[in-house]
Formats: C-alpha cells, sequence, structure tokens
C-alpha cells in the first residue's frame, strides 16, 4: 500500500493529466512544446516505480485512470495538426496589407476547410470588392471572388450563417 503523501501525490499527478486532457478538447495545448514536455514528463512521474521504494510492483490502473488516459489519446487525435497550422496562419495574418492577408487565408484554407477560415477568408474579398482605391474590374473581381466562397462552402456547412450572410450581401 502507498502512504499518504504518495497517495495524494499520485492523485495530483492524474488531475494534472486530466486538466490537461479535457483543455486539449477546446485548446491547442499540445502544439506548444512547453506543454506536451510538461505531459510527459507527468507521465513519466505516474508510470515510475518510485512509489514503491526499492522494488518495482506491478501497478493496477483502475477506471478513472484508463478513462484520463483515453481522454488525453482522444483529445491528441481530435485536433489535427493542419488546424492549429490554418488557425497560425489566420491569426497572424490579421495585421498584414490586404493582398497578403488575402494569400494568407487562401493558405489557411488548404491547411483546414474549416467555415469560419471561409467566412473570414469571404468576408476579406467582399472587403476589398469595396475598396475605393482598386479599379472596378478589380472590385468586380473580388464580388465574384466573395460570392464563389460563400457558395462553395455553404454547400459543405449549410447552416453556416455568415457564410449565409455573405452569399446574400455578396449578390446585391
Amino acid at each position: 500500500n502507498l502512504s499518504r503523501r504518495k497517495k495524494s501525490l499520485y492523485l495530483g499527478l492524474f488531475s494534472i493529466i486530466f486538466v490537461m486532457a479535457t483543455g486539449c478538447l477546446v485548446d491547442y495545448h499540445f502544439f506548444i512544446p512547453a506543454n506536451a514536455v510538461l505531459l510527459c514528463i507527468v507521465l513519466g512521474l505516474v508510470a515510475a516505480p518510485t512509489f514503491f521504494k526499492n522494488r518495482a510492483k506491478r501497478i493496477y490502473i483502475g477506471i478513472a485512470p484508463k478513462i484520463m488516459l483515453a481522454l488525453i489519446a482522444v483529445a491528441l487525435l481530435y485536433i489535427p495538426i493542419n488546424k492549429a497550422i490554418a488557425w497560425r496562419t489566420m491569426l497572424f495574418a490579421k495585421n498584414l496589407e490586404p493582398a497578403a492577408k488575402l494569400e494568407q487565408y487562401e493558405n489557411a484554407l488548404t491547411y483546414y476547410n474549416g467555415h469560419r477560415y471561409a467566412s473570414r477568408l469571404g468576408i476579406e474579398y467582399y472587403k476589398q470588392s469595396k475598396n475605393k482605391r482598386l479599379s472596378e474590374e478589380e472590385r468586380a473581381k473580388y464580388q465574384e471572388k466573395a460570392g464563389q466562397t460563400a457558395k462553395k462552402y455553404l454547400l459543405i456547412y449549410p447552416k453556416e450563417k455568415e457564410l449565409t450572410r455573405l452569399f446574400f450581401i455578396s449578390r446585391q
């Protein structure tokens, strides 16, 4: 049997694993190298036989730790790397010039075909279609691209409000 101190340490380590796994379901925790290293360290501490002084014993893993490990596996597989790359591309493109921003938004869509990224790209096309510094021909091209983007992604995401609104305003 483990001492009270070691049981509390063990429980603390499992709670860290649980928090990291559940947090990963809604955010990109493990794409930050420090978080991934921390998880490896915590998993190593949990799996280490140092809980039993000088001898290693077979450790029975109950249902709760198995569920936590399953959550970690789901979290790591649920969020693909392409989604993180697309998110970062969109994030860093916000402060760029319009032409560079459009290029980065298009790149983000090649990484991950999400409705949010399609909406942002379409809205940026629409904004460029209203840019008075561009020629009438260029503005019409951007207006058409906004409509095409909205139409293409509405077939995939038919209930997406932003894309529906973009589709209708680009047709005016």
